[in-house]
């Protein structure tokens, strides 16, 4: 009898750390996108985005028919929403290169290109990215605009709590 308990104790704690093996495992983990912040001027920092090949293949911008142009304002429109403590959106302006993100700090893929923003030093913020339109899950990443130079870090974008 005694055996049978001790066998019913580790049948359910199995069944239970699998249960919860499985639950971890199926939790969407976000995104880690590419941010360094330089180019200090007065009360103002940049930051800097890469955008890699992959990011831009989930849900690759609209083309024009008629000049056969990919719409890529209305794709950095759609995909990226960064905004400031009283809510308003902050201006990302889409360039090839970066003075902020060194080619050496690129440890893995090739640059499609960056975004770049405009912060005040000191300032709290929230980045959305919407990774794809259909889906409509946007992870967010909030930060500080830091007062002097951050090299290239990866933080993770993750779904807001309570948005799963």
């Amino acid at each position: 009898m005694r055996t049978l308990v001790i066998l019913l104790i580790l049948g359910v704690c199995l069944f239970g750390g699998i249960w919860w093996l499985t639950m971890q495992a199926s939790q969407d983990p976000g995104h880690n996108l590419g941010l360094a912040f330089g180019k200090v001027e007065g009360d103002t920092i940049e930051m800097h985005m890469v955008i890699f090949g992959r990011t831009v293949r989930l849900d690759p911008p609209r083309v024009d028919l008629r000049t056969n142009q990919e719409l890529w304002s209305e794709w950095v429109q759609n995909h990226f929403e960064l905004k400031d403590s009283k809510g308003e959106r902050v201006k990302l302006k889409r360039q090839m290169d970066s003075i902020v993100i060194q080619a050496k700090d690129i440890t893995a893929g090739t640059p499609e290109f960056y975004l770049i923003g405009q912060l005040k030093k000191g300032e709290r913020y929230d980045f959305d990215y919407i990774a794809t339109l259909a889906d409509g899950l946007h992870y967010r990443y909030s930060f500080t605009a830091p007062d002097e130079d951050v090299k290239l870090s990866r933080p993770m974008f993750k779904l807001p709590e309570g948005s799963e």
